[in-house]
């Protein structure tokens, strides 16, 4: 094991009541992978990539772990598997997606994994919650800061923090 690390983590899911989807996934998380530190409010989004489905819940967990990056990544895969996570389309509905935001500093640019995640940047329902979570996270390739990546985002598409 690698010494502890900050892993900022995004799911997301819009099929078979997806609140308790993202419930079940925490769970799994914490008995397969690590306890949670935080946890950013739920937030209904637009889909993004493709608009003919229903909306998407998506929340930012923050871990810490010592296992290396890819094994994060095989541990929640195997999770989205449990959970009947089935490719159908890109961008399609999902009944749980579960992503590997940022892993300390890290920069992984493999085959399997890339980390910081390549669409960060471009989406607000990852920016808003992982700001939530983490308002002085800064990108670890640009050094771009969370509350500068809000700003300067263009998707436009609705967040709306669920009460």
């Amino acid at each position: 094991m690698t010494a502890s690390k900050s892993i900022f983590i995004l799911l997301g899911s819009n099929m078979n009541n997806p609140k308790l989807q993202l419930k079940k996934a925490r769970k799994l998380i914490v008995k397969h992978l690590s306890k949670i530190i935080c946890t950013s409010s739920i937030y209904k989004t637009a889909p993004w990539g493709k608009d003919d489905q229903p909306a998407f819940y998506n929340q930012v967990l923050k871990l810490r772990s010592g296992r290396p990056a890819v094994t994060v990544l095989k541990i929640i895969k195997e999770i989205e598997q449990v959970m009947g996570r089935v490719f159908y389309e890109q961008w399609g509905p999902r009944i749980i997606d579960i992503d590997i935001l940022s892993y300390g500093q890290e920069v992984v640019r493999s085959k399997p994994l890339t980390i910081p995640h390549a669409q960060i940047s471009n989406r607000l329902f990852t920016l808003i919650p992982l700001q939530e979570v983490s308002p002085r996270w800064r990108h670890p390739v640009s050094g771009k800061s969370i509350a500068y990546l809000v700003r300067e985002c263009k998707d436009q598409l609705s967040v709306i923090k669920e009460k």
